[in-house]
């Protein structure tokens, strides 16, 4: 009887599907890293809204206000509220935040004049009331 030899190998994965595995781990790691970056960078640059009621009480219609940073007066300027508010009346303001709470308003009246309120701190306002004197009320 003739005796038969089997020659056993021992199998290792190939290095290709190690390294195949290693890149996809890669990939993971990067889409994961991606997402992470894309989801913080959205957080840290959406927009908060604050809104307001304002009371005029300046003996003056107003009729624009423009907000931006107290930092940067009457630069990169939003404009929060256009129409009419008479003396002695109410309306509401809401606008994008201009990258702070710290704000300055400019205000513009019916007979070309305007006046800039500085530094409110704008998280904080429920209801804001302009004074004839150049003050300003807020809670």
């Amino acid at each position: 009887m003739e005796r038969k030899v089997l020659n056993v190998k021992v199998l290792y994965p190939p290095r290709d599907i190690v390294s195949g595995f290693k890149t996809i781990a890669k990939i993971f790691v990067l889409t994961a890293a991606i997402v992470l970056v894309t989801n913080a960078s959205t957080f840290a640059f959406s927009s908060q809204r604050y809104s307001f009621g304002l009371l005029n009480h300046t003996g003056k219609t107003i009729t624009e206000i423009w907000v931006s940073p107290s930092s940067s007066v009457g630069k990169n300027e939003i404009c929060g509220f256009t129409g009419f508010v008479k003396t002695g009346e109410s309306d509401f303001v809401s606008f994008d935040s201009p990258g702070t709470s710290e704000c300055a308003f400019r205000v513009m009246f019916s007979d070309g004049s305007d006046y800039t309120y500085a530094k409110v701190n704008v998280s904080k306002i429920d209801f804001l009331t302009l004074n004839h004197d150049g003050t300003i009320d807020y809670n």
